[in-house]
């Protein structure tokens, strides 16, 4: 779905509010669960593809998605705006449900239990919202990710800073890698986390849904003279 044409963003320092005004007074946005109903929405916004619901959950999830649809050639959507709700996460919900929240395990999950899975997604107030993207996928303040060079830190940390990971995987042979923070992320707080980019398509999906792991990360710092 795109930007509803009456969403409204206030922003007072690192503050930021999600609203909409009715009556002349301004009142927070809808939450997911609200907006799951077209007839809240067809008048004021409009969809840029209809996917299923998981698919909708993992492109909100990482901000952005590579679309493959019949008869129309694929094209990239990415974040425009959100409706200023924190995010929650459906684990809780499904937990005894489904073995894990990656993405295959999940879209494996929804077969079998369709109504528990989507119950737990519509639990989430947070909704982003998309925009067509004609370019390579983008991070913060338009950087173009490099896949495997390119992650998403906390805003703590400086856009373009060289950052040096070291982790064991299954599914990469790489055990240490040079990459860059170039992405921002609002699930991604705390100096101690970071979200990989590997790229888009089936394989780095299966790939992104295998690295949830623990490892080390070194951020590389030029050394101020006295």
């Amino acid at each position: 779905m795109e930007t509803p044409s009456d969403l409204i963003v206030k922003k007072d320092g690192n503050k930021k509010s999600v609203g909409k005004i009715i009556n002349e007074v301004f009142v927070p946005y809808e939450t997911r669960e609200e907006l799951s109903h077209t007839s809240v929405w067809k008048k004021r916004s409009k969809a840029i593809v209809y996917v299923k619901i998981v698919d909708l959950h993992l492109a909100q999830l990482e901000g952005s998605a590579f679309v493959k649809v019949p008869d129309h050639i694929p094209f990239r959507i990415t974040y425009s705006e959100d409706n200023g709700k924190e995010y929650q996460s459906p684990a809780e919900s499904l937990k005894g449900i489904c073995s894990s929240l990656i993405p295959s395990d999940l879209k494996s999950c929804i077969l079998k239990y369709p109504k528990e899975v989507e119950m737990a997604i519509l639990k989430n107030p947070r909704y982003i919202f998309f925009k067509l993207e004609s370019s390579a996928p983008r991070g913060s303040r338009g950087i173009e990710l490099i896949p495997k060079r390119s992650v998403a830190m906390d805003p703590g940390i400086p856009l373009g800073i060289p950052v040096l990971i070291s982790f064991e995987s299954s599914v990469l042979t790489e055990k240490n890698r040079i990459v860059f923070v170039h992405d921002r992320g609002s699930q991604i707080t705390g100096h101690g986390r970071l979200d990989y980019f590997l790229g888009t398509g089936e394989t780095a999906e299966y790939q992104a849904g295998k690295i949830n792991t623990q490892g080390k990360i070194f951020l590389i710092l030029p050394k101020i003279k006295n």
